[in-house]
């Protein structure tokens, strides 16, 4: 897990570089995609997993601006005709995502996520110049939630759409998180990481969602303050 000393170090010395200090608009962070994007299972919206990694971003950047545009319930489609306009407007310099669970549940073809997903992406990177964090689907066939007889059908769904989200994030340089893994384990070994609908994270296990990130991150944010951050190519 990070060290949140060492990552807030990290920004703090960041922050006093003359090429952030002469920035003329604040960083802008953009959260888009599903019900964990808005937050669902967390005590509060601050609890979820973007406004945690936004909490972070703010003890140091204090003119960081934050847009959550995540809706309960979408899949890639939804997030690609929905949110993603929102979201190239608000010129980010951060965009999370989190997309791929509803379309499992809702039994969208795998060829017709990918294709929505990879949309979606060349879209963000066409019309931004945003890092791009991408997550794949946690492993819910592991929740009480899921009946057992259907929990081995689940598990290789999940992997499947997984499979298709990591292809995309390599094929487009994006940071990827792998909440599949870490999800397995303290689904089992960390009850209080999960909600109490037995589905979603809790204000925990958002917590620890959000650390993730924010390790993942560190890099490019300094080298985009130092003004050294270039963007994927398509």
């Amino acid at each position: 897990m990070v060290n949140m000393s060492d990552f807030l170090h990290s920004l703090s010395h960041v922050l006093r570089h003359p090429a952030w200090r002469n920035r003329r608009r604040p960083f802008t962070y953009a959260a888009i995609g599903d019900s964990t994007v808005e937050g669902v299972g967390a005590s509060k919206p601050a609890k979820a997993y973007a406004g945690i990694l936004y909490a972070i971003i703010k003890q140091n950047f204090k003119h960081a601006t934050y847009y959550n545009f995540g809706v309960s319930g979408a899949r890639a489609i939804d997030v690609l005709e929905g949110q993603t306009e929102q979201a190239v407007a608000v010129r980010p310099d951060l965009i999370t995502l989190s997309v791929g669970a509803n379309d499992i549940v809702r039994r969208t073809s795998l060829e017709a996520f990918r294709a929505s997903l990879t949309a979606l992406i060349e879209r963000l990177q066409a019309e931004t110049e945003a890092i791009i964090v991408i997550t794949n689907v946690p492993n819910f066939s592991r929740l009480r939630s899921v009946p057992r007889l259907l929990k081995p059908v689940a598990r290789r769904r999940i992997e499947r759409f997984n499979a298709a989200i990591l292809d995309i994030a390599h094929a487009h340089n994006l940071i990827y998180i792998d909440t599949f893994q870490t999800s397995t384990v303290f689904a089992h070994n960390y009850p209080e990481a999960v909600a109490g609908d037995n589905f979603h994270p809790s204000d925990f296990g958002y917590a620890l969602w959000a650390s993730t990130i924010a390790a993942a991150i560190q890099d490019k944010l300094t080298l985009l303050k130092l003004g050294n951050y270039r963007p994927a190519s398509n």
